[in-house]
């Protein structure tokens, strides 16, 4: 599958048994797929690497530069390219603010390595130029977004005349047994690849 949004949301509508948009919106599915991937993310984000080198005198760095950041796991200060093992730092991160905790005060010029979590992108969706969501778990976000679209048409579908057969509870319950099925499997995969918690906090703090 190429994944880009486009792509995406023909197979979601596939999966959804609307090939024919007579049921939802290309804006919807877009949405849909947009909360299965925020979910995704919380458990399942992308592990990034930066060096970033220190503009000014001080303890606070700007991460804001990093796109799609969600938490730093570890940072590595000062940095060389040839220096081993890795100084690990402690450090404290609010928002895009990261504070090094460091005895000494940080110098400009320095250099700091980080291990960090962004989210995922998905070509096409909010603008984003690419796809980095693992081939292997477009399944699994394609499951998730089936879900957030059944029950979000559950909800819009009360008091409204249906011609489909299928009342709210319907769409309801076939949209719980996908979520189900789509937040047991992030558990796991989570517990697999070494996550094994529910997405980095905002505000973490590493030492």
């Amino acid at each position: 599958m190429s994944a880009n949004i486009s792509t995406l949301c023909a197979s979601l509508a596939l999966d959804l048994g609307d090939a024919g948009g007579e049921t939802w919106t290309e804006e919807e599915l877009e949405r849909a797929v947009e909360k299965a991937l925020g979910e995704y993310n919380l458990w399942l984000p992308l592990r990034q690497e930066a060096v970033l080198t220190l503009e000014e005198e001080g303890r606070q760095v700007d991460l804001s530069a990093l796109e799609g950041l969600l938490g730093v796991e570890r940072i590595w200060f000062p940095y060389e390219d040839d220096a081993w093992p890795p100084q690990w730092c402690p450090f404290e991160c609010v928002g895009p603010t990261l504070t090094l905790l460091t005895p000494a005060l940080p110098q400009a010029g320095q250099r700091l390595r980080l291990v960090y979590w962004a989210a995922h992108r998905i070509a096409g969706l909010a603008g984003a130029e690419d796809t980095t969501l693992p081939a292997e778990d477009l399944e699994l976000v394609l499951l998730g977004a089936a879900g957030c679209a059944a029950l979000e048409r559950s909800r819009s579908a009360v008091g409204s005349i249906n011609v489909s057969g299928y009342t709210p509870v319907h769409w309801a319950d076939w949209a719980n047994d996908r979520l189900e099925g789509f937040r047991r499997r992030l558990k796991e995969l989570a517990a697999l690849r070494g996550m094994g918690f529910a997405g980095p906090a905002p505000f973490t703090t590493g030492g």
